[in-house]
Formats: structure tokens, sequence, C-alpha cells
């Protein structure tokens, strides 16, 4: 006769073993642009790429030209099995991410909070929140999000004021591993 203590631990570690073995691995990247760039260039040129490879510098290291140079503002991988939530926080100097979503395969839904700090002494701070949600195609980094921000700036040397227009374009990405 199997004594009810075996039985309850051998039932949990087979339950933690089998919530390990369905769980995959979430990239979730925040990529810059210094110009306007489309959605479909993008996807193209995300198709082959490995998410954690090419955003673990400060730029999108890639030999394709439709993503390569972005700035990554961004970029974790956590261990996510398919319907569960998930919230991560990091901290490096005075910067700060906040992340949380929800993942039901192949759905994710995500929100990520970036602050920075200005000046210290006063405590100013800059925050940044940037949210996606879409479908996430196979093992294939998905675009959850994309902004184009367009605006003007004007500057002046030597007396002559210039006004110079500016775009860049901000993009959410996700890849889901099993």
């Amino acid at each position: 006769m199997i004594p009810l203590r075996s039985f309850c631990l051998g039932f949990l570690s087979i339950f933690l073993f089998s919530s390990m073995v369905q769980a995959g691995q979430l990239t979730i990247a925040v990529v810059q642009y210094k110009d306007a760039r489309t959605a479909e260039t993008l996807s193209a040129g995300f198709a082959e790429a490995d998410l954690a490879e090419i955003t673990n510098s400060d730029k999108v290291e890639s030999r394709d030209m439709a993503i390569k140079g972005g700035r990554v503002l961004f970029a974790t991988t956590l261990p996510v099995g398919s319907g569960t939530s998930f919230a991560y926080s990091t901290r490096l100097g005075v910067h700060r991410a906040d992340l949380s979503g929800r993942f039901s395969s192949p759905n994710l839904k995500a929100e990520l909070t970036l602050q920075d700090g200005v000046d210290i002494g006063i405590r100013k701070f800059s925050r940044s929140v940037f949210a996606g949600s879409g479908a996430l195609n196979g093992s294939v980094p998905t675009i959850i999000s994309i902004r184009e921000s367009t605006g003007k700036t004007q500057s002046a040397v030597k007396g002559k004021a210039t006004l110079t227009t500016y775009s860049f374009t901000t993009l959410v990405v996700a890849q889901w591993k099993k």
C-alpha cells in the first residue's frame, strides 16, 4: 500500500513537470527605426529571424536590410505557458521596465511601460507605454503593434532658422517557441 504522502508528492511532481513541458519561451522586443517603414516590409524581414538573437544588443543585428539598424528599446525572454498571465519588472540604474500581459495560444496581449529618469535630483521622469495584441504566427516573430510618428523641430545656426521634419517607426514584436 502506498502512503498518502508519497502519492501526493508523486502527483505534485508529475503536475509540475507537465506544466514545465507545456511552457515555451516568449520573447518580446520594442524596436524603433529612425525612418518610416511599412508593416509588410518589417514582417517579411522578421520572418526568417530568431527574435532573441537579433535583439541581443542595442541595435537589431541582422543581415536583412528591412530590419537592420533598428534601436532596441527593450527585449526579454520569459518562460510562459499557454493560457497564463505574466508580469516582469526590471531596473538598470535609473531606467525601469514593467511588462505584463496574457498569453493563450496563439493570442498575446502585452503592455510595457518604460520609465527613464531625466533629472535624478528633482525626480522628473519620462514615461512611454507600448501595448499590443495579436495572434502569434507559429514560431515566427510577429508584429503585435506598430506606431508611426512624425514631427517637426526647429533649429537655429548662425541666425538661420530651419524647420526639420522627422519621422520614426516604433514596433512591438513577439515570438513564442515551444
